[in-house]
């Protein structure tokens, strides 16, 4: 009888020591802030473009540690960052170029606890 009862409570005996949390994870944002007169387009991997507007900001990938903030050069799918502008017959023009990437240029913010930010300012002496 005894062997029957600790077969029907095993499951719970598992699900106790198997439930502890995961550590937390760290999340931390690339995010470019335009303080530049043009707007700026990045083009994503997809080919899709993303208007930054004078005086906004946009995410741009993200990264996950269990322990830390991630530095933007430390992505292995963010090796650089370029941006355009449209010229007036509607042409995507470089305006800005960083490879590889340069984590001096990006400024670290801390939102929160398990939440980073590291944000590229660009004004109009940062375009080529």
């Amino acid at each position: 009888m005894k062997s029957y009862l600790l077969l029907f409570l095993a499951p719970y005996f598992l699900a106790t020591i198997c439930s502890e949390e995961d550590p937390p994870v760290v999340v931390t944002e690339m995010v470019v802030q335009n303080q530049t007169s043009a707007t700026l387009i990045f083009v994503t991997v997809s080919n899709n473009e993303i208007d930054i507007e004078t005086g906004g900001q946009q995410y741009i990938i993200g990264g996950q540690d269990p322990s830390d903030a991630v530095v933007p050069s430390s992505l292995e799918t963010f090796d650089s960052i370029v941006l355009y502008t449209r010229d007036s017959e509607g042409n995507l023009v470089e305006a800005y170029r960083q490879v590889p990437i340069d984590d001096r240029l990006w400024t670290f913010n801390d939102i929160g606890e398990f939440d980073k930010q590291y944000i590229l300012v660009l004004r109009d002496e940062d375009l080529n």
